[in-house]
């Protein structure tokens, strides 16, 4: 193998440094531009072939009937599940466009937990429903009895719940040296 000798080796210095620090400023511009988007309007779309029948008492104790399908946000053809907070408010087609975004700041800790961990605890639509419970609960202090299919079989919600809540209390885990010093 033959050695090679640069006659020339600060220029070959120079020339890498300058490389690295030009590719420092641009790479994280470029990264910087591609973030994720927060439309301000998006089309509501309903899964209309999944409607659930809940049953179930509201906050004030007079008896709750529903039908209630699974929700999702559109925008830019990417189709993002969502949750009703407030049952018994129109949606007058199964694709409305318009929707603006609301973050709901005043939502309880265990609400957003909800809304981002449920796909922990499964991503079929029966745990999507029984999240979709669990945040009318926390939010409006609704309590559901039963949740049946549209073939009437019933959604067993307290297996589905334990699962979500258990990805709750896992993501909520500490680690063993959580609130210690070490040297």
């Amino acid at each position: 193998m033959k050695n090679v000798k640069i006659r020339n080796w600060r220029l070959v210095v120079s020339i890498v440094l300058l490389y690295q620090i030009l590719s420092g400023l641009i790479i994280p511009t470029i990264a910087f531009a591609d973030e994720i988007t927060h439309p301000q309007t998006v089309t509501v779309e309903l899964d209309l072939a999944h409607q659930y029948a809940v049953e179930g008492t509201f906050s004030d104790g007079r008896p709750m009937s529903e039908v209630t399908v699974p929700h999702y946000a559109v925008y830019n053809g990417v189709k993002q599940d969502i949750f009703c907070i407030e049952p018994g408010v129109p949606i007058y087609n199964e694709f409305t466009p318009g929707y603006e975004k609301n973050p709901l700041p005043d939502m309880s800790e265990k609400a957003k937990l909800v809304s981002v961990l449920w796909k922990n605890a499964g991503t079929d639509i029966d745990t999507q429903m029984v999240a979709q419970k669990m945040i009318w609960q926390e939010v409006n202090g609704y309590t559901l009895h039963s949740m049946k299919h549209p073939d009437g079989s019933a959604v067993n919600i307290a297996a589905i719940e334990a699962k979500i809540n258990k990805a709750i209390a896992d993501y909520q885990k500490k680690p063993s040296f959580h609130n210690s010093t070490a040297k």
